[in-house]
């Protein structure tokens, strides 16, 4: 598995992007990434830093690292002549895009992708946002992919809210990957497509949304159990987490007996009062907003006695501490 060095100006830009990939492969099938950020060396040591970055990612199957500026390629550069001659030869910088590159990287190092791939692959990292956004060059434009008439298909649906995201676009393209076969998707719904399945750059480009019906065509020695594979992580929505439903206001009652300050939202039948006024005159604006603060603050404290505390080890409600008591007494006296 290839190593990958990410090499920027700012080290929160570099830590967030590559924290942003690890998203998208599990730890242990993830390549090493190593990071080259910030100026907080010496000009004359910023390079052999560089270097160490490089030395830390190095694999026999080679090492990509990933730029942010100009001025970064250059000191890039620059690192090859502070390592080993031999290890500076399995060393590709490239051009593509940091974030959208690194994502695309990761995915497909992850699947022991040989180097040329991975380069390729991290190039195409802004493929999906030119062609959703149509401001692609003719260099740069989605390639073309034909599926052969011979090729095996089966249709699935992406019944994922979120749609074929970037995470689970990433346990597709694994999954193809582990298979001897071509693999590629066209999207039913609005007719985009082939695709090659084994690049996470182009599934992004599908934007294949909740419903959509997709074609999966396959051919190669394990055609018919790549297919297999993946309408089996099709029905487990593609590997997308549902998000976690709020419990409801009935079930949450009947678990709890609540905090004191929550608000059931709806109608509320209340017995009917009257509210003497006799003594109450108004003042100007600042006195009025005093009074509201006081009031609303009373009425805070108040709800804060009344709310349970803690369990102690029997399970029962824990005592108040005085210091709690105290500045419940203190702000009172607003």
């Amino acid at each position: 598995m290839i190593g990958i060095v990410v090499v920027s100006h700012s080290r929160a830009l570099a830590t967030a992007a590559v924290g942003l990939a690890a998203e998208m492969v599990a730890e242990a099938d993830r390549p090493v990434i190593a990071v080259a950020a910030g100026w907080t060396r010496p000009p004359r040591h910023r390079c052999g830093g560089r270097g160490e970055a490089i030395g830390a990612a190095d694999s026999p199957d080679g090492v990509l690292v990933l730029v942010d500026l100009g001025s970064a390629v250059l000191s890039a550069e620059m690192a090859l002549e502070f390592v080993d001659p031999e290890v500076a030869d399995r060393v590709v910088v490239s051009s593509a895009p940091l974030v959208e590159g690194l994502v695309a990287a990761v995915v497909l190092a992850s699947t022991g992708a040989p180097i040329d791939a991975v380069v390729s692959e991290a190039k195409q990292g802004l493929a999906a946002k030119q062609d959703h956004l149509g401001d692609a060059s003719t260099e740069t434009a989605v390639p073309a992919v034909v599926a052969p008439e011979s090729a095996q298909t089966v249709e699935v649906v992406v019944d994922s809210p979120h749609g074929l995201h970037a995470r689970p676009a990433a346990k597709l393209v694994a999954l193809v990957r582990s298979y001897d076969a071509v693999v590629t998707l066209t999207d039913l719904d609005t007719g985009r497509g082939p695709v090659d399945a084994g690049s996470l750059s182009m599934v992004a480009t599908l934007n294949a949304q909740q419903g959509h019906r997709l074609r999966v065509g396959a051919t190669g020695p394990q055609a018919t159990d790549a297919l297999a594979a993946v309408r089996q992580l099709a029905d487990q929505s593609f590997g997308d987490q549902p998000a976690p439903t709020k419990p409801s206001p009935a079930s949450t009652a009947a678990g709890r007996s609540g905090s004191g300050l929550d608000v059931a939202m709806g109608r509320a039948i209340v017995a009917a009062a009257k509210v003497d006024l006799s003594d109450y005159h108004a003042g100007d604006a600042a006195a009025e907003l005093r009074r509201s603060e006081v009031a609303r603050t009373r009425a805070t404290t108040d709800l804060e006695v009344l709310r349970p505390g803690p369990l102690n080890g029997s399970g029962r409600p824990r005592r108040r501490s005085s210091t709690h008591t105290w500045r419940c007494w203190t702000i009172r006296q607003c």
